[in-house]
């Protein structure tokens, strides 16, 4: 809903004490091959989690591109980050085209302050409903509801 949890004090403690033991392997370690050791495995231990991560991002774009609704995310300053293949088919408009592009630029004026509300809304993490949402297409100034 645009944010992540916040770190517990507990979790953010854990970190910092890892990060120390870790700075403090490298500096007391007698020889280059012990640093490189402990460098080589958390290199692969942040490999692992970017691979896991990259799955994860995949399958949430195909389970996405198989829903038959429009789908389009956006960050908190209302930039798109997801354009569905159906929001695709609907506007016309490639994921491409509109990755990045402020949502504001894609909607229809009549409907920027109805959007923007329930965004604002969403993002507080209160459902919102009925909300309609008119998208102007480049060309020809077509409108899509």
């Amino acid at each position: 809903k645009g944010t992540c949890t916040p770190w517990l004090r507990w979790e953010v403690n854990a970190a910092h004490g890892l990060s120390m033991l870790v700075n403090d392997m490298l500096l007391s370690a007698d020889t280059e091959d012990v640093r490189s050791n402990v460098l080589v495995r958390l290199n692969d231990e942040r490999m692992q989690t970017k691979g896991a991560k990259e799955a994860v991002v995949n399958e949430l774009g195909q389970v996405m591109d198989s829903v038959s609704a429009a789908i389009i995310t956006v960050d908190p300053k209302l930039t798109v980050i997801q354009w569905n293949m159906t929001a695709a088919r609907m506007t016309g408009m490639s994921r491409e085209e509109v990755t990045g592009r402020s949502l504001l630029d894609l909607l229809d004026p009549a409907s920027v302050e109805e959007v923007t509300s329930a965004l604002s809304t969403s993002m507080q993490g209160v459902d919102v409903k009925n909300t309609k949402m008119t998208i102007v297409r480049e060309a020809g100034g077509e409108r899509i509801e």
